[in-house]
C-alpha cells in the first residue's frame, strides 16, 4: 500500500462500499418529509374548523405553532446535513477512494516491475510510468481530503451546539473510530415524554433540536409509536365522507376534544397521510376518483405544461429553463456522453445530475467537464422500491411539482445494465399516479441528450437493482431535494 493510499483511505473504502447507510438517510428524509408535510396539512384542517372554543387559539398557537417550527427544523437538519454529507460519501468520496485504490494497484505492480529489472535502460519507461501515477495519485489525495474536509464540515444543527446526543454530518466520514447504530431499536425516553420532546433541548425551546443518535430507530418510532395519555386535552381533526349523496361530497371536518399528549397529535399527523406516493387512501385520492379522465391537468397547478412533441402531447415540468430549449442548450455545448465517449462513456448518472438541476435551477454555466466533476450530486437523493406502482407514484408526485426526475433504466438491449435518464414528463392522457405507466414518460437521454419517448421500439424500459446485479433488488430514482 503506497504513501497516497494509506491505511486510512482503506478503511474508508471498505465502510463505505459494504455499508447502506445511504439507502437508510434517503429513507430518513421521507420520513421527515413526510412529517413535515403532515403537521402543515393538519395545522391548515384546522384552521378551517368551525370551532369556537376559548382554547382553539391557545391550542393552534403554544403547541401547533410549536410542532410545526419544530418538525421543520428537524426535518432541515436531515436533508442539510446526514442526508447532504450521505451523498457527498457515496457520490464524491467514495468514486474518488475507489479510483485511488485502482492507481495504487498500478503502482505497486510497476514497483514490483522495476525490483525485478537488472539494467538501468531498462528501467527508463517504468519510472516515467512510476512519476505520472505518483502525480496523479497525489491528486486525487488532495480531492479526496478535500471531500472530507466538507463532509466533516456539515456538523450544525438547528438552535444547538454540536454535542454527544448530536449525530453530527462527520459521523459518516469517521466510521473507522465509531459506527452508526442504525439497527438498534432502544431509544432513551421516559415515561409519558413526547415524540417532539425527543427532539428538543432540556429548555423545551423549539430552538432546541437535537438528532438523537439512534438515527434510523426514531425516523420508524415517529411512524410507528403511540404514547400513554396523560391529562392535558388536544384536539383531533376527523374527516368523514359522506356516501350517501350521489356526488360522493366530504361533509366538515368534526373535532372532538379528547384526552392525550402531544404525541397523540403527531400520531393524528402521520395517520393523515402515512406514506409518501399515495400507497394509503386519502381524503385527495377519493376526490381523484371522482375526477373526469379528460381533466387538464395544468389547467389549475403551474408547475406543469403542455408539450407537443414527437406526435404526441405531453404534460412536462415547467422548469426555469423550459424543457425542449434546454435539450438544444444540452445537445448544442455537448453535455451529453457521446459529446465523447472515451472520456464521458461511464457517466450517465452524473450527467443527468446536470440535467435535471440545470433545468430546474436555471443555470447556464455547466458543461461537459461539469459531469466529470459530479456536480449537482449533493441536490438528489435516493428513492428505493421493489414496486414499481410506487415508482410511478413518485415520479408523477415529482413531475405535477415541476420536478424532473432521475430514473434508472436499461443500458443495454438484454437489461443487464443500468443507465440513468431524466424523467421530465408524461403523456396528457394520464391523469392520475394510478394509471401512470413507464411507456407514458418522456425522457431526456443522457447518452445523447436527446428528447425520447419511452413506447417506442428500442426505448429505454426501466430495469430494477436485481436485474442489473446491484446489491438493491428493486426500482430506483435519484429526487431534488
Amino acid at each position: 500500500m503506497s504513501v497516497y493510499y494509506s491505511s486510512k483511505y482503506q478503511k474508508y473504502y471498505d465502510k463505505l462500499s459494504s455499508s447502506n447507510l445511504n439507502k437508510v438517510s434517503s429513507s430518513i428524509s421521507l420520513s421527515v418529509s413526510d412529517l413535515a408535510r403532515n403537521t402543515l396539512e393538519f395545522v391548515s384542517e384546522f384552521d378551517g374548523l368551525s370551532w369556537t372554543e376559548l382554547g382553539k387559539d391557545e391550542l393552534k398557537n403554544n403547541i401547533l405553532n410549536s410542532i410545526v417550527d419544530g418538525t421543520n427544523k428537524f426535518k432541515n437538519d436531515v436533508l442539510n446535513n446526514l442526508v447532504k454529507a450521505s451523498d457527498m460519501a457515496y457520490n464524491d468520496l467514495l468514486p474518488l477512494l475507489s479510483k485511488l485504490k485502482d492507481k495504487d494497484k498500478e503502482y505497486e505492480e510497476l514497483q514490483s516491475k522495476v525490483s525485478s529489472l537488472d539494467e538501468d535502460r531498462d528501467n527508463h519507461s517504468y519510472f516515467v510510468k512510476i512519476t505520472v501515477l505518483e502525480h496523479e495519485m497525489s491528486s486525487l489525495s488532495r480531492e479526496i481530503e478535500s471531500v472530507i474536509n466538507s463532509i466533516k464540515s456539515l456538523n450544525s444543527f438547528s438552535g444547538t451546539s454540536k454535542s454527544d446526543r448530536v449525530v453530527s454530518a462527520s459521523s459518516l466520514i469517521d466510521v473507522t473510530d465509531k459506527r452508526i447504530d442504525t439497527t438498534s431499536s432502544k431509544i432513551p425516553t421516559s415515561s409519558g415524554e413526547s415524540l417532539i420532546s425527543m427532539y428538543q433541548s432540556s429548555n423545551n425551546s423549539t430552538n432546541g433540536l437535537v438528532f438523537n443518535s439512534n438515527v434510523k430507530s426514531i425516523s420508524e418510532e415517529v411512524m410507528r409509536r403511540k404514547e400513554e395519555d396523560d391529562s392535558s386535552s388536544v384536539v383531533k381533526a376527523a374527516t368523514k365522507i359522506d356516501t350517501t349523496t350521489s356526488n360522493k361530497t366530504m361533509t366538515k371536518k368534526k373535532v372532538n376534544i379528547l384526552n392525550g399528549s402531544q404525541s397523540d397529535i403527531v400520531d393524528r399527523l402521520i395517520k393523515i397521510k402515512k406514506s409518501k406516493g399515495g400507497s394509503s387512501t386519502t381524503t385527495n385520492d377519493i376526490i381523484n376518483t371522482n375526477t373526469s379522465s379528460s381533466t387538464d391537468l395544468t389547467k389549475n397547478n403551474s408547475n406543469i405544461k403542455k408539450l407537443t412533441t414527437l406526435g404526441e402531447t405531453f404534460n412536462v415540468v415547467n422548469t426555469a429553463i423550459d424543457v425542449n430549449s434546454y435539450a438544444q442548450t444540452a445537445y448544442t455545448k455537448g453535455i451529453r456522453q457521446d459529446s465523447n465517449p472515451a472520456r464521458y462513456g461511464d457517466l450517465c448518472l452524473a450527467f443527468s445530475y446536470v440535467h435535471a438541476s440545470n433545468m430546474y435551477n436555471g443555470s447556464t454555466l455547466d458543461n461537459a467537464e461539469s459531469a466529470l466533476h459530479w456536480a449537482h450530486a449533493a441536490e438528489f437523493y435516493d428513492y428505493f422500491s421493489d414496486s414499481k406502482q410506487e415508482i410511478m407514484n413518485q415520479i408523477y408526485t415529482q413531475v405535477t411539482s415541476g420536478k424532473p426526475v432521475i430514473l434508472q433504466v436499461n443500458g443495454n438491449s438484454s437489461g443487464t445494465a443500468r443507465h440513468f435518464v431524466t424523467v421530465v414528463g408524461f403523456k396528457d392522457s394520464v391523469t392520475s399516479a394510478s394509471n401512470l405507466k413507464d411507456s407514458d414518460l418522456l425522457i431526456l437521454d443522457s447518452w445523447d441528450g436527446k428528447i425520447e419517448r419511452m413506447d417506442q421500439s428500442g426505448s429505454r424500459f426501466m430495469t430494477t437493482g436485481a436485474q442489473t446485479g446491484k446489491s438493491y433488488s428493486g426500482y430506483y430514482l435519484r429526487i431534488l431535494k
